[in-house]
Parts: structure tokens; C-alpha cells; sequence
């Protein structure tokens, strides 16, 4: 081994060792949330909890994972500062969401947006400077924008602001939609993509990068009080989508080139995510004679604890242990 590859690999360690810090104390916080608060799913409480779960938990094994894509040397020098920063920034997340709404509690997100400010420019940066333009990649580089948009909302739902006239429990269920489906669902639909590339692939990249901005639309429509048909119709793009790459992950967990626990995550998280977004497809159809208990309370129980533990939790881990190791950090585009 060369000594320019000893550096890489000693570089390489010490970002790990940064994450592993950061998993380990966003465990301990979230954990001290969770028991403080207690697990009452119907509870807006237990929304905040899911919301945390996504930076102090989820957002270590993601950076552990990107660390494996290929980068240019901009981004790359943006990616070692949000994986320096990522933890601090998380962790004063907990003290924002107990202290009463306001300027001090929205000071203490403004890491955050820092943070997922830094993601974002590293997606854009990966989209300049790549010669090939495939769907999945595009998929993944679309996920790391979309999160700015999810810390925009957390921030101004601990400020106390409700934009456009929105409840205050829809702009915390958009900060927490943002954090789950924002970055999770396109990232995890590249991987899948990959893995199984054709066409079934490319309606599932493209259907989840339309999807999630889409979602916001149809959801405003609904709140001016246009036809509520086009909030269904957009629900269930997303859904169908998702659920293609559910369909794309399982495919992937039964290769026999993986472990066996990756391919046991793998099927969970793929079982889950099906279940969770046809919960998603009905709820946008609550208009138009869905079912009328799938309210905010059971959609936030049923299908964010699914999305949050099986499908995104169950899903990182298993791509951890499928994916390829990290690539060396040359600027050859992929």
C-alpha cells in the first residue's frame, strides 16, 4: 500500500470514528427523548420524536454510506465539514424542540440548516461535474437538495411561523416529510436502481424526484381549496413510485452476493415501505371517500413509525452491509 493510500484509509477512519461519535450520543439523546416523553404514537409528541430520529440517528449511517459514492474534490472538501458538524448540529436539535417556540429555540436550528445547507451544495456540486447523467445518479443528488427543505420548516416551526396559513402540526409533518422521504426515499431508490437497473428503475427515479415536490403541490391545492382529485392523483404517484422501489430493494435482498442480514433488512425495509405508502395513497384520497379513521394522528402512528424504524432504519443498515466499500477519491466521474 502506497503512502498516499495509508493517508486515505487513516482519513478515512477518523470520518468513521466522527460518525460512530455522533450515532452513539444522537442514540443516547434520542433514547432520553423517547423515554422522557413516552411512545404514545396518536400524540404530537411522538411526532417531534420521529422528527429527531431522522439527524440524531439515521443521518450518521447516511454519511457513512455517501462517504462510498464517488466525488469531486469540491464536494468532498464539504462532505469532511458536514460529517465534523453533522453531530453538534443534531444535538442541539433536542434542546430546540423543548424550549418554547421562538427566536432562541429557532437560533438553535440554524446549525441544522448549515448543516443540510452543506449536503445540498455537495449534491449540486456531484451534478456539475459528473459526465453521465443516469436517472439513479440524479435520483441521489436530488434527495441531498431536497433536505434543505426540510430544515427550512423545522426552522420555522420552532419559530413559531406558519406559512401561507398552515396549521402548526402541518409545517412540523412537512419539516418531518422532508427528513424521511426528502432525502431517504431518493437516495434509497438510486441504491435500488442500481442494483437492478431497466426501465422498471427509471420510472421509480423518476417518479420519486417528480414525486416529493409534487406532494407539497398537491397538499396547497387542497388548503386554497381547489379540487382535492389532484392531491389524490399526486399521493399516489409518489406512492406507486415508492412502492417500485420497494419492489427494486427486494430484488436486490434476494441476490445470493449479499449477506444474509442485509438481505433480511432489505425485505423488511421493502415490506414496510409498501405498507407505508399505500397508507399515504389512501390518506390522499381522504376527500374523495378514504377511510375516514386514516387521520393525521394514525397517518403520523402507522405510517411515520413504519417509515422511520422499518423502512429507513432497516434500510440503511442493509445497504450498509450490501453496498460496495468506499471508492478510492480520485475526480474520474462515474
Amino acid at each position: 500500500m502506497t503512502e498516499e493510500n495509508v493517508d486515505k484509509t487513516v482519513l478515512h477512519a477518523g470520518r468513521l470514528m466522527f460518525l460512530r461519535i455522533s450515532l452513539c450520543v444522537g442514540a443516547t439523546f434520542w433514547l432520553w427523548r423517547a423515554v422522557m416523553t413516552g411512545v404514545a404514537p396518536l400524540q404530537t409528541s411522538w411526532a417531534v420524536t420521529l422528527l429527531l430520529f431522522s439527524p440524531l440517528v439515521l443521518f450518521p449511517l447516511l454519511l457513512a454510506l455517501l462517504q462510498r459514492e464517488w466525488w469531486p474534490v469540491s464536494a468532498r472538501r464539504w462532505l469532511k465539514w458536514v460529517i465534523c458538524l453533522q453531530g453538534p448540529a443534531a444535538w442541539l436539535l433536542v434542546p430546540a424542540c423543548i424550549i418554547p417556540q421562538g427566536m432562541t429555540s429557532a437560533l438553535l436550528t440554524l446549525p441544522w440548516l448549515a448543516v443540510t445547507g452543506l449536503i445540498a451544495g455537495c449534491g449540486m456540486i456531484r451534478f456539475r461535474s459528473r459526465s453521465q447523467r443516469g436517472l439513479s445518479e440524479l435520483c441521489l443528488e436530488a434527495g441531498l437538495v431536497y433536505i434543505v427543505a426540510g430544515s427550512t420548516w423545522l426552522m420555522l416551526w420552532r419559530l413559531g411561523q406558519w406559512p401561507l396559513g398552515y396549521r402548526e402540526v402541518i409545517v412540523l409533518l412537512t419539516a418531518i416529510h422532508f427528513h424521511y422521504a426528502g432525502i431517504l426515499l431518493p437516495i434509497m431508490t438510486a441504491w435500488a436502481a442500481r442494483t437492478n437497473p431497466g426501465r422498471l428503475a427509471t420510472i421509480a427515479c423518476v417518479g420519486v424526484i417528480a414525486g416529493i415536490p409534487l406532494t407539497a403541490v398537491g397538499i396547497t391545492s387542497s388548503h386554497f381549496g381547489f379540487t382535492p382529485l389532484l392531491e389524490s392523483v399526486i399521493a399516489w404517484e409518489l406512492s406507486l413510485a415508492a412502492m417500485l422501489t420497494a419492489w427494486l430493494q427486494l430484488s436486490s435482498a434476494i441476490r445470493r452476493d449479499i449477506p444474509a442480514t442485509s438481505r433480511l433488512l432489505l425485505s423488511l425495509s421493502s415490506m414496510c415501505l409498501t405498507g407505508a405508502m399505500v397508507l399515504s395513497g389512501l390518506y390522499g384520497m381522504r376527500y374523495l371517500g378514504g377511510p375516514e379513521w386514516l387521520d393525521i394522528p394514525w397517518m403520523r402512528a402507522l405510517h411515520g413509525t413504519a417509515n422511520a424504524f422499518g423502512t429507513c432504519l432497516c434500510g440503511l443498515v442493509g445497504w450498509r452491509l450490501a453496498l460496495p466499500r468506499p471508492v478510492d477519491d480520485s475526480d474520474e466521474s462515474p
